[in-house]
This record gives C-alpha cells, structure tokens and sequence, in this order.
C-alpha cells in the first residue's frame, strides 16, 4: 500500500500500485480519522490488509471509504 493525507487531512490508501495507477483506493476523510488510534497514513504503508465496506467506484477505479480503525484488519 502506499498512502497520502491531503493538506485538508483526508487520508489516501492505493492498493497495489501508486495513484494515479491504483487497482483499488480506499478513503478516510479528515472527520473520520479522530476513529483510529494510529496515524493510518504512517502505519499503513507497505502493510498487508483487508478493508471491510462497501465498494464504490470513483473515476473508475474500485474504491472504499472507511470511518473506523475496526473496519481494516491487519494480515501477517
């Protein structure tokens, strides 16, 4: 993964390759980040992960916005 916070403090995690060529993208938006108990732009790069939510699409890629910590599970 790799991850971007916009200067507005959405939270930006493309799965697999960097934007703009991402496979899948998931959001956190600024007001939601309050959820988590970790920075997830730091924690989440390069970590393995399932993103539990509903898929969406956004300028044609498949992608995901996720409110809380609980909703991404960690895999080793």
């Amino acid at each position: 993964m790799s991850t971007h916070k916009s200067g507005k403090g959405n939270v930006f995690i493309n799965i697999d390759k960097s934007f703009p060529k991402a496979i899948f993208s998931v959001t956190i938006w600024s007001k939601d980040v309050i959820n988590f108990d970790y920075q997830p732009e730091l924690f989440l790069i390069d970590k393995k992960a399932c993103f539990i939510g509903k898929i969406s699409e956004y300028n044609g890629i498949p992608s995901m916005y996720i409110s809380h910590q609980k909703k991404i599970q960690l895999i080793d």
